[in-house]
Protein backbone atom coordinates (compact mmCIF):
# COMPACT_ATOMS: atom_id res chain seq x y z
CA UNK A 1 0.00 0.00 0.00
CA UNK A 2 3.28 2.56 0.34
CA UNK A 3 4.30 1.46 -2.89
CA UNK A 4 0.96 2.94 -5.03
CA UNK A 5 1.07 6.27 -2.11
CA UNK A 6 4.20 7.22 -2.78
CA UNK A 7 3.62 6.85 -7.03
CA UNK A 8 0.79 9.04 -6.30
CA UNK A 9 2.72 11.51 -4.54
CA UNK A 10 5.72 11.71 -6.91
CA UNK A 11 3.25 11.83 -9.94
CA UNK A 12 1.35 15.60 -7.91
CA UNK A 13 5.45 15.80 -7.62
CA UNK A 14 6.06 16.17 -11.41
CA UNK A 15 2.56 17.66 -12.33
CA UNK A 16 2.75 21.14 -9.72
CA UNK A 17 6.45 20.99 -10.82
CA UNK A 18 5.23 21.56 -14.82
CA UNK A 19 2.71 23.89 -14.16
CA UNK A 20 5.06 25.95 -12.44
CA UNK A 21 7.63 25.65 -14.52
CA UNK A 22 5.52 25.75 -17.60
CA UNK A 23 3.61 29.08 -16.28
CA UNK A 24 6.59 30.83 -15.11
CA UNK A 25 8.27 30.51 -18.82
CA UNK A 26 5.16 31.42 -20.36
CA UNK A 27 4.86 34.45 -18.53
CA UNK A 28 8.82 35.32 -19.34
CA UNK A 29 8.13 34.58 -22.81
CA UNK A 30 5.50 36.71 -23.37
CA UNK A 31 7.29 39.70 -21.18
CA UNK A 32 10.03 39.43 -23.92
CA UNK A 33 8.36 39.11 -26.92
CA UNK A 34 9.87 41.40 -29.51
CA UNK A 35 7.64 43.04 -31.86
CA UNK A 36 8.99 44.05 -35.42
CA UNK A 37 11.00 46.87 -34.41
CA UNK A 38 13.40 45.14 -31.79
CA UNK A 39 10.60 46.67 -28.81
CA UNK A 40 9.24 44.75 -25.97
CA UNK A 41 5.34 45.47 -26.69
CA UNK A 42 5.18 47.11 -23.08
CA UNK A 43 8.36 49.10 -23.58
CA UNK A 44 6.92 50.30 -27.47
CA UNK A 45 6.91 53.80 -25.90
CA UNK A 46 10.67 54.05 -25.93
CA UNK A 47 12.66 54.44 -22.59
CA UNK A 48 11.37 54.78 -19.00
CA UNK A 49 11.87 57.76 -17.27
CA UNK A 50 11.54 57.41 -13.29
CA UNK A 51 12.13 60.80 -12.40
CA UNK A 52 13.72 61.92 -9.03
CA UNK A 53 13.58 58.39 -8.03
CA UNK A 54 17.51 57.84 -10.01
CA UNK A 55 17.41 61.77 -11.04
CA UNK A 56 16.17 61.39 -14.47
CA UNK A 57 18.26 58.67 -15.99
CA UNK A 58 16.83 57.10 -18.40
CA UNK A 59 16.13 53.13 -18.14
CA UNK A 60 17.14 51.05 -21.44
CA UNK A 61 15.14 48.09 -22.45
CA UNK A 62 17.12 45.71 -22.09
CA UNK A 63 17.44 46.75 -18.16
CA UNK A 64 13.43 46.19 -17.53
CA UNK A 65 14.07 42.99 -19.40
CA UNK A 66 16.54 42.19 -17.32
CA UNK A 67 14.60 43.21 -13.84
CA UNK A 68 11.74 41.24 -15.65
CA UNK A 69 13.59 38.01 -16.28
CA UNK A 70 14.87 38.46 -12.47
CA UNK A 71 11.37 38.70 -11.09
CA UNK A 72 10.71 35.46 -13.14
CA UNK A 73 13.37 33.59 -11.93
CA UNK A 74 12.48 34.30 -8.60
CA UNK A 75 9.07 33.54 -8.90
CA UNK A 76 10.03 30.32 -9.92
CA UNK A 77 12.46 29.51 -7.33
CA UNK A 78 10.14 30.36 -4.66
CA UNK A 79 7.65 28.18 -6.31
CA UNK A 80 9.56 25.50 -6.40
CA UNK A 81 10.89 26.17 -2.92
CA UNK A 82 7.00 25.98 -1.19
CA UNK A 83 6.01 22.44 -3.25
CA UNK A 84 9.55 20.82 -1.59
CA UNK A 85 8.17 22.14 2.02
CA UNK A 86 4.24 20.89 0.64
CA UNK A 87 5.79 17.48 0.44
CA UNK A 88 7.65 17.42 3.29
CA UNK A 89 4.69 18.08 5.22
CA UNK A 90 2.62 15.63 3.45
CA UNK A 91 4.95 12.92 3.67
CA UNK A 92 5.17 13.51 7.66
CA UNK A 93 1.59 13.28 7.68
CA UNK A 94 1.18 10.21 5.73
CA UNK A 95 3.72 8.32 7.33
CA UNK A 96 1.96 9.25 10.69
CA UNK A 97 -1.25 8.22 9.26
CA UNK A 98 0.27 4.91 7.69
CA UNK A 99 1.49 4.16 11.46
CA UNK A 100 -1.77 3.73 12.80
CA UNK A 101 -3.47 0.37 12.51
CA UNK A 102 -6.04 -0.15 9.87
CA UNK A 103 -8.62 -0.98 13.05
CA UNK A 104 -8.34 2.46 14.22
CA UNK A 105 -7.32 4.63 10.87
CA UNK A 106 -9.86 7.24 10.86
CA UNK A 107 -8.07 8.54 7.46
CA UNK A 108 -6.86 6.40 4.43
CA UNK A 109 -3.35 7.27 4.15
CA UNK A 110 -2.84 8.30 0.44
CA UNK A 111 -5.36 11.18 1.05
CA UNK A 112 -3.31 12.87 2.70
CA UNK A 113 -1.54 13.70 -0.65
CA UNK A 114 -4.66 15.62 -1.93
CA UNK A 115 -2.99 18.27 0.17
CA UNK A 116 -1.00 18.94 -2.48
CA UNK A 117 -3.18 20.21 -4.53
CA UNK A 118 -4.13 23.97 -4.69
CA UNK A 119 -7.32 25.14 -3.20
CA UNK A 120 -8.58 21.31 -2.53
CA UNK A 121 -6.30 21.78 0.38
CA UNK A 122 -7.73 23.95 1.99
CA UNK A 123 -10.96 21.56 2.03
CA UNK A 124 -8.64 18.83 3.07
CA UNK A 125 -7.27 19.83 6.58
CA UNK A 126 -10.86 19.94 7.39
CA UNK A 127 -10.34 16.02 7.41
CA UNK A 128 -6.18 14.94 7.35
CA UNK A 129 -5.55 16.37 10.91
CA UNK A 130 -9.20 15.20 12.89
CA UNK A 131 -8.72 12.36 11.01
CA UNK A 132 -5.06 11.86 12.13
CA UNK A 133 -5.92 12.88 16.03
CA UNK A 134 -9.10 10.53 15.99
CA UNK A 135 -6.84 7.65 14.93
CA UNK A 136 -4.16 8.49 17.47
CA UNK A 137 -6.80 8.73 20.31
CA UNK A 138 -8.35 5.21 19.38
CA UNK A 139 -5.70 3.65 19.45
CA UNK A 140 -3.62 5.31 22.59
CA UNK A 141 -7.28 4.31 24.12
CA UNK A 142 -7.04 0.56 22.94
CA UNK A 143 -3.83 0.37 24.59
CA UNK A 144 -4.51 1.95 27.75
CA UNK A 145 -2.13 4.66 27.03
CA UNK A 146 -2.81 7.89 29.03
CA UNK A 147 0.08 9.88 29.07
CA UNK A 148 -0.81 11.22 25.14
CA UNK A 149 -3.59 13.13 26.48
CA UNK A 150 -6.06 14.07 23.35
CA UNK A 151 -3.42 13.61 21.28
CA UNK A 152 -3.40 17.54 19.91
CA UNK A 153 -7.61 17.61 19.50
CA UNK A 154 -7.66 20.72 21.70
CA UNK A 155 -5.59 22.58 18.90
CA UNK A 156 -7.30 22.12 16.35
CA UNK A 157 -9.88 25.17 16.53
CA UNK A 158 -6.82 27.76 16.94
CA UNK A 159 -5.51 25.40 13.70
CA UNK A 160 -8.31 26.45 12.05
CA UNK A 161 -8.74 29.62 13.06
CA UNK A 162 -5.08 30.44 12.17
CA UNK A 163 -5.23 29.03 9.42
CA UNK A 164 -7.15 31.80 7.71
CA UNK A 165 -6.13 34.86 9.91
CA UNK A 166 -2.59 34.41 11.26
CA UNK A 167 0.01 32.05 8.62
CA UNK A 168 2.82 32.83 11.35
CA UNK A 169 0.83 31.48 14.51
CA UNK A 170 -0.42 28.57 11.99
CA UNK A 171 2.80 27.36 11.03
CA UNK A 172 4.30 26.73 14.60
CA UNK A 173 1.06 25.15 15.32
CA UNK A 174 1.90 23.05 11.92
CA UNK A 175 4.99 22.55 13.34
CA UNK A 176 4.31 21.36 16.82
CA UNK A 177 0.88 18.61 15.03
CA UNK A 178 4.28 17.18 12.51
CA UNK A 179 6.25 16.80 16.12
CA UNK A 180 3.56 15.33 18.17
CA UNK A 181 2.88 13.06 15.03
CA UNK A 182 5.50 11.70 14.78
CA UNK A 183 6.29 10.86 17.83
CA UNK A 184 2.88 9.43 18.07
CA UNK A 185 4.30 7.24 15.29
CA UNK A 186 7.63 6.48 17.04
CA UNK A 187 5.38 5.61 20.05
CA UNK A 188 3.50 2.99 17.86
CA UNK A 189 6.27 1.76 16.27
CA UNK A 190 7.95 0.82 19.61
CA UNK A 191 4.62 -0.73 21.20
CA UNK A 192 5.21 -4.68 21.40
CA UNK A 193 2.89 -6.55 18.89
CA UNK A 194 0.08 -7.81 20.07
Amino acid sequence: MKRPASLFGAMLFCFFLGLTVFGSLAMAGEAMAVDEGGVAPVLAQGDFDFGDLNQGAAVSDEDVLAIIAGLYTVILFGSLIGVALQLVVCYLLYSAAAAIPEEHQQLSPPLVWLMLIPCVNIVMIFFVFPGLVKGFQSYFASVGNTEVGDCGESLLVWFYVTFFLCGPVNLVLLIMYLVKFTGYKNMIAQQPAA
